[in-house]
């Protein structure tokens, strides 16, 4: 973990929260530095989730502050962790409000799983990853 990882880990466990609650200056430093970067990026973003190791596409209409948030960990880290400890083999899953689907790519291919979302870009990623866990 870096120093700012577990800066943040102490005052989410401090708060009981399960995410960090706002951006700080140094947040908003960084999230216009991955804005930068992002704008020079012409081809799928790549980006391997640091706890649970999750390599990940980021499309493009993924915004910067969100690209910054998985990039440390922070979103939707507890979500996996705790669907990661309940879902077992051969369980049915309904996950709504699927988003990018971090949570999505951790359980498929299996027999029985439907992710929806309202967004109808996250919809379409969606089902890139149905249709590449068929493959």
């Amino acid at each position: 973990m870096t120093p700012l990882q577990d800066q943040r880990a102490v005052e989410i466990a401090r708060r009981g929260l399960m995410a960090f609650p706002e951006d700080g200056p140094d947040d908003a430093l960084r999230i216009e530095g991955i804005e930068a970067v992002l704008a020079c990026v012409h081809a799928p973003l790549q980006l391997r989730l640091p706890k649970c190791g999750l390599l990940i596409e980021i499309p493009p209409f993924v915004p910067p502050s969100l690209v910054y948030y998985l990039a440390l960990g922070d979103y939707e880290q507890s979500d996996i962790d705790i669907a990661l400890k309940h879902v077992r083999r051969g369980d049915r899953v309904l996950e709504i409000g699927a988003g990018i689907g971090n949570l999505t790519s951790q359980f498929i291919p299996r027999e029985f799983y439907v992710a929806s979302d309202i967004n109808p870009h996250y919809l379409r990623y969606l089902r890139s990853y149905a249709t590449a866990s068929r493959s």
